[in-house]
């Protein structure tokens, strides 16, 4: 199953706190006309196997990108710096 949504905290020692939240079924729907392009642009590539060989793999790589991000699930990213701090959770 997909993650659908990503919380960012960020909190500063001068008590100043920023909390927002972004559904990532924007992002994937943003994602639909690239996938399309990208496809259209894989069965071309398949005209010439021998020249595209690194251009599909980096096309493998975008189709791929549902399966990573389901992986992404449950990752919590904290990142502290001496006058901030920084929250990241992929839910």
């Amino acid at each position: 199953m997909l993650p659908m949504m990503l919380r960012v905290n960020i909190a500063d020692t001068n008590s100043f706190s920023c909390r927002f939240f972004l559904p990532l079924i924007i992002i994937y729907v943003l994602m639909i006309p690239v996938y399309i392009i990208a496809f259209a642009a894989y069965l071309i590539m398949l005209a010439a196997p021998g020249a595209t060989v690194s251009a599909r793999a980096a096309l493998m790589v975008l189709f791929r990108l549902p399966v990573l991000l389901s992986a992404a699930k449950g990752t919590q990213i904290h990142v502290d710096a001496e006058d901030s701090h920084v929250h990241l959770q992929i839910t």
